[in-house]
């Protein structure tokens, strides 16, 4: 299940924009995601072309790390972590900063404008990765606050996220949970000196047990459940199964949804004379816009050509 409504984030003080007050930024925008039954922070975007931002409110302690991916080129700026002082260098578009929410972080933007996507990922998400490939946690991630760190992975991943962040009734649960995933990983392996393991699993799962799980999906294909009960039920980890499905299956579970839902869509289409907009809504689309241009990705044509050329 996705969530982008301000109110289910209250609980987890993020509810308004830490970096700032509102009335400073043009573009705020939150991307939650569902885990362990309560929304967790997966992205934000905070946009302000005015160059007025000011001293930035402090942070809410959480057990988490922040990856800040610039948009735009940043002139330099001075930065506060539990009130030790420290210099940003000029950075360009794509350049990370990883801030540790475990301590206090504030900064001095008075005459800077706005261009940041920021992905949260839980300390304890780390260590569930940790565990999964069988290699020691890892506890700390390299700031990079002091050098301009261009990286491409990650401004790619920002931007896919940024489309989510613009359009979220349209986002697909299980490719955020999958994106999520590998930016995990990258950030391991590549700032946190993840160990990597010797021998990944590329098992498939058993076909009783890929079966169960695509009739699973189809019978709840308005409102599935989340990569977190499907793997559950199947004694794997999220990234575990997300892998034993695609080698089962031949597409990874947000794209094996997205093609299911197309086909039950066509199938009543063609069977009944439901209008388009209740069908959308059935198959589990926002809406018939995003029914319509789904489906004409799927299979080349609008819904409405699709049943027009199946009655002649």
């Amino acid at each position: 299940m996705l969530i982008c409504n301000r109110s289910a984030l209250k609980s987890i003080d993020f509810d308004k924009p830490w970096l700032c007050v509102e009335d400073k930024v043009d573009t705020y925008q939150h991307l939650a995601i569902m885990r362990d039954g309560a929304p967790q922070p997966l992205a934000a975007r905070y946009v302000s072309e005015r160059a007025d931002i000011g001293w930035t409110t402090p942070n809410v302690i959480q057990e988490m790390f922040v990856i800040n991916v610039s948009g735009a080129p940043r002139k330099p700026f001075d930065f506060f972590i539990d009130e030790r002082h420290g210099r940003r260098p000029p950075t360009d578009a794509g350049s990370l900063g990883i801030l540790d929410f475990r301590a206090c972080c504030y900064a001095d933007l008075r005459g800077h404008s706005l261009n940041s996507t920021m992905i949260f990922v839980p300390i304890a998400a780390l260590s569930a990765l940790a565990d999964e490939l069988c290699v020691p946690r890892i506890d700390q991630i390299d700031s990079l606050s002091d050098v301009n760190c261009v990286d491409p992975i990650m401004y790619h991943m920002a931007q896919i996220l940024d489309a989510a962040l613009a359009r979220p009734e349209e986002a697909n649960a299980y490719f955020l949970e999958h994106i999520f995933a590998a930016i995990c990983l990258h950030i391991g392996h590549s700032y946190g000196r993840l160990q990597r393991p010797c021998q990944p699993d590329n098992g498939a799962l058993p076909p009783r047990q890929a079966r169960r799980i695509q009739e699973w999906l189809r019978q709840d294909i308005k409102d599935p459940p989340t990569l977190q009960e499907l793997a559950a039920s199947c004694g794997l980890s999220v990234s575990h199964f997300t892998r034993a499905f695609r080698e089962s299956t031949g597409l990874p579970p947000h794209r094996w949804l997205l093609a299911a839902r197309v086909k039950q869509a066509q199938d009543m289409l063609h069977r009944s004379t439901m209008p388009i907009s209740h069908i959308a809504l059935d198959c589990g689309f926002a809406d018939q816009s995003h029914l319509t241009r789904v489906f004409s990705k799927h299979v080349g044509i609008s819904p409405a050509s699709w049943r027009r050329q199946k009655r002649t």
